[in-house]
């Protein structure tokens, strides 16, 4: 026994009492009441997909549950339906009922397609009722031929065989849900295709629970239903990527990573943007992302220095008619070839005049002096044939054609464009 509160006059009394002692009000009538309009929500809402019209009427501590369902839910699954309902009858609902029963009408049908009666102890448990037929009939003996014995025989075998038939395929259809909460949306995903089961995803904001994980789920686990039944799913929203336009590409490396996501950045020239700022991103900013996901960055990359005002021009001049410097203490016929090739050359016959140290020139088109150098000493370059001399110019102003020159033997002229496609780098060669 409990004590209730008398919805009269507020005052305890017995949940088995017929009446308030106090006032007189109906105890059990109002505890009916009240359990049966919460009970009949709850059926409602179980087979809402079904569209089933719920009645739950009481009648001396008996509860009817009366159940219509639309002419399109003919082929209806009984025994699933019955553990849709008694999922939900629960003691403390149950509780104050003595019987139970459930029973369902086609609209326009006069006579129920289907029922169940139960009997609920003082509990509140159920406990299903065995009808058992006293007034059957007695079969007569009568001698039957053995030819109709065979051919019944082959009826009941045949029967047998399609019940057996059917009763595979219904209980092959039956799917128990599996316990979501806590799972990932892609978990909860493949777990429901895997059982072959459809799922509808609701996303809510709650508290600091995780992203990404199922919160609440309906029907509620281990809840028998049918193959291509669906489950509801409550989960908690993902995180949104956030927006990156126009920030030191430092700084969002740094939230990228603090979101356990990877990055890759790309570089783009543009005089729009300062140098190493985020000018876009994939996916783009409020898109949800899961942990690991992948977010490309393009950055603005510095503009290329502008051309140099001056240039350096380096070069070698090689000569063929040449002479070895022997003025050395060394004794010749003590040096190596190797020692040799070291020496310093300089040229012979009609070239005296090309040596170490000579003015090399550079003129523009009006053969006005840009700038001045000299040559290296010379050297022979792998044989002792040729004698190389290397010069280099600094400080070369820009100018449309080069005239290169050096000591008073006559120029070779280029363009700005020849200069640049060599390099800055010439090679001369007399004899």
């Amino acid at each position: 026994m409990a004590l209730v509160s008398c919805p009269e006059c507020s005052k305890d009394c017995s949940d088995k009492a017929l009446t308030c002692p106090h006032c007189g009000y109906p105890i059990i009538i109002s505890h009916q009441a009240a359990h049966s309009e919460l009970l009949a929500k709850r059926i409602d809402e179980a087979l809402s997909d079904q569209q089933i019209a719920v009645n739950i009427e009481t009648d001396d501590q008996i509860l009817y549950i009366k159940l219509t369902p639309d002419k399109s839910s003919e082929n209806l699954n009984y025994y699933l339906l019955w553990m849709q309902i008694s999922n939900l009858l629960t003691p403390d609902i149950l509780k104050g009922f003595s019987r139970l029963l459930v029973s369902l009408t086609f609209e326009h049908d006069i006579k129920p397609s289907w029922q169940k009666f139960a009997e609920i102890d003082s509990h509140g448990k159920l406990t299903v009722t065995k009808v058992d037929d006293k007034n059957k009939s007695k079969v007569n003996q009568i001698k039957i031929n053995p030819v109709y014995k065979a051919f019944a025989g082959v009826l009941v075998g045949v029967s047998l065989i399609g019940g057996c038939v059917g009763l595979f395929n219904y209980f092959s259809n039956i799917r128990s849900i599996p316990n979501l909460v806590g799972k990932s949306t892609d978990e909860a995903k493949i777990t429901l295709k895997k059982q072959e089961l459809k799922y509808e995803i609701v996303e809510t904001e709650l508290g600091n629970l995780p992203p990404d994980q199922v919160i609440s789920q309906n029907p509620l686990v281990n809840t028998n239903s049918t193959k291509g039944s669906l489950v509801k799913l409550v989960v908690s929203k993902l995180p949104k990527l956030p927006k990156f336009f126009n920030i030191p590409v430092e700084d969002a490396q740094k939230i990228l990573s603090d979101m356990k996501l990877s990055y890759e950045v790309t570089e783009k020239s543009t005089e729009a943007f300062e140098p190493r700022r985020v000018i876009s991103q994939k996916p783009e900013a409020d898109t949800p992302i899961k942990e690991g996901d992948k977010v490309q960055l393009v950055i603005s990359k510095a503009p290329p220095p502008p051309p140099p005002s001056v240039y350096t021009i380096r070069g070698t001049l090689t000569l063929i008619d040449s002479a070895i410097d022997y003025s050395t203490t060394k004794p010749l016929g003590s040096m190596s070839q190797k020692e040799i090739m070291a020496l310093p050359c300089y040229g012979s016959g009609g070239y005296k005049d090309i040596q170490g140290g000579m003015t090399v020139k550079i003129q523009d088109g009006s053969q006005n002096i840009l700038a001045l150098g000299a040559t290296e000493l010379g050297y022979f370059d792998g044989s002792t044939v040729v004698c190389s001399f290397k010069f280099q110019v600094n400080n070369v102003p820009k100018s449309n054609f080069y005239t290169i020159s050096v000591g008073n033997r006559r120029g070779v002229t280029y363009s700005f464009d020849d200069m640049k496609n060599m390099g800055w780098k010439v090679t001369l060669s007399l004899g």
